[in-house]
């Protein structure tokens, strides 16, 4: 089942508010298993302390009880990018 990432604090991002950084929303929903009782309306990214130059991974994701992300037990190769702080263009 597919569940809505929904990404917190974007206007307070360390690396966006503090650094000058941009934030870029790479994936706006994520593939999880679980029981039916445990399925969340939506899993909450905390943006607040994220700096420039860091990806958060779907690994990076804190989840609620009893409900995982199948594609990372694949392997490192499948733990993809979800969000990414970077400096911004207009400082290039």
């Amino acid at each position: 089942m597919k569940v809505p990432l929904h990404y917190l604090n974007q206007d307070t991002c360390v690396g966006v508010k503090t650094e000058g950084g941009a934030l870029s929303i790479m994936a706006n929903e994520v593939e999880v298993a679980c029981l039916p009782a445990n399925l969340p309306e939506f899993i909450a990214v905390d943006l607040k302390d994220v700096h420039v130059g860091t990806s958060l991974h779907l690994s990076d994701i804190t989840l609620p009880a009893g409900v995982e992300i199948p594609s990372l037990a694949l392997g490192h190769d499948y733990d993809q990018p979800i969000a990414n702080v970077h400096k911004s263009t207009a400082d290039a």
